[in-house]
């Protein structure tokens, strides 16, 4: 028994050792990494002097959308693409 929990315990040991080279990216570090991959890194920086920033809006696109017609030799009726309220043209 004694032998089996010391296996026990070194194999915790050495995985929680492991284990502790994954760790999560701290605030500074995911900042750093939003900076890099973005044009703007701060708004009041891209804001020209004199003009107050009021207002940003970001728009998101989402879904797939529906053709807004259909393709030559299209085998899909219209119903097809009204899954999710869409139609000829919508997003789903």
């Amino acid at each position: 028994i004694l032998g089996k929990m010391c296996r026990t315990l070194v194999f915790l040991l050495m995985t929680g050792s492991a284990l502790g080279a994954f760790r999560f990216p701290s605030l500074r570090e995911k900042r750093e990494a939003w900076d890099a991959r973005t044009i703007v890194s701060n708004l009041e920086d891209a804001t020209p002097d004199g003009i107050d920033l009021v207002h940003v809006n970001i728009i998101w696109r989402h879904g797939d959308r529906a053709p807004t017609q259909p393709m030559e030799g299209e085998k899909a009726p219209e119903e097809f693409w009204t899954f999710g309220g869409g139609g000829w043209g919508e997003l789903s």
